[in-house]
């Protein structure tokens, strides 16, 4: 499925979503705490690619285009990436792909990979992860937000543990698993946990 085939229905949705602005805040947020592990900004930074995977509208992407060499940004919606190519960002290249499948549709190493409210989605979240952690090259980081829940498996989210061993199981050595922020959603708030791990070599 590419951009084209998205339907005037499907990019009214996206539109709606990246004017909400409680997915705007969580993008805030996970920008800023993304910057407490590695400051994208830095002069080295320029020369590097970043990974976007289920990047949505592209509210995280914009954050960390500005100071990079190229995002390649990846979702399922054709409508999402719709309204994300109307941004015109110049370094950013799109595809509309599902990363559950075997072949990946990206090439090349990457510096960073980032991934917002997705982990938790994943029907197999432990092989996911270790695709993309092949993904990268040595020192390369991996960043997840995702919701987190307790051991109940009635609810939303991620535990750390499943981080955790997830991490482990990937090869990603654990920078920070932890507590992130509070994000409001509908009446009520959910705690984001944060999970940053490095290639190791």
């Amino acid at each position: 499925m590419s951009i084209r085939d998205r339907t005037d229905e499907d990019t009214e949705l996206a539109r709606i979503w990246d004017e909400d602005e409680q997915a705007r805040d969580i993008a805030e947020e996970a920008f800023a705490s993304l910057l407490d592990y590695v400051d994208v900004r830095a002069s080295s930074w320029p020369r590097r690619r970043v990974l976007d995977v289920g990047c949505g509208t592209g509210l995280l992407t914009e954050k960390i285009a500005p100071f990079v060499k190229e995002v390649v940004a990846v979702d399922t919606s054709p409508g999402m990436l719709a309204v994300l190519a109307d941004k015109g960002l110049p370094n950013v290249e799109l595809r509309c792909a599902d990363i559950d499948h075997a072949v990946v549709p990206w090439s090349g190493r990457f510096d960073l990979i980032v991934a917002s409210c997705l982990c938790a989605t994943l029907p197999d979240y432990r092989s996911t992860l270790h695709r993309l952690a092949m993904a990268m090259g040595p020192g390369g980081l991996f960043a997840q937000w995702d919701w987190l829940r307790d051991d109940s498996e009635d609810d939303e989210g991620l535990t750390l543990d499943e981080v955790s061993t997830a991490f482990w199981g990937a090869g990603l050595s654990a920078v920070h698993i932890g507590h992130g922020f509070e994000a409001l959603v509908d009446d009520g708030s959910l705690l984001v946990g944060i999970g940053m791990g490095s290639v190791v070599g």
